[in-house]
């Protein structure tokens, strides 16, 4: 978890991280990246807290699953709920409130590292 440098050897450890994104050009991509897991983690950790133990049932199209998106045009944050499909990489929620929540205890500032 924590950034580290070495020189590349086209040695197995190198030849493991970068096809799995972990290979970085300088210090402060690397740590980046770190806070973007760190953040990811936190939204993830609050879906679940908010969801109160229920499960998302994709099968069940008339179960409200929220999502947070960055809207370019309008310059800000904005939550919708998708029953129809699932996006890779996407946190979902139960909670008409998860984007409140997340700006809340994540912070709008950190919360922009994930969407820009």
């Amino acid at each position: 978890g924590y950034p580290f440098s070495r020189k590349e050897n086209s040695d197995v450890p190198d030849n493991y991280r970068y096809p799995i994104g972990n290979y970085f050009q300088t210090q402060e991509e690397a740590e980046e990246y770190r806070e973007r897991l760190i953040i990811k983690q936190e939204l993830e950790d609050l879906a679940l807290e908010l969801n109160n133990g229920v499960k998302i049932d994709w099968e069940n199209t008339n179960q409200s699953r929220y999502f947070i998106f960055w809207s370019h045009g309008e310059e800000r944050f904005q939550s919708s709920d998708r029953c129809w499909t699932q996006t890779e990489g996407t946190t979902y929620c139960l909670s008409e409130n998860f984007l409140e929540e997340a700006i809340k205890r994540i912070g709008e500032e950190r919360l922009l590292k994930l969407f820009k």
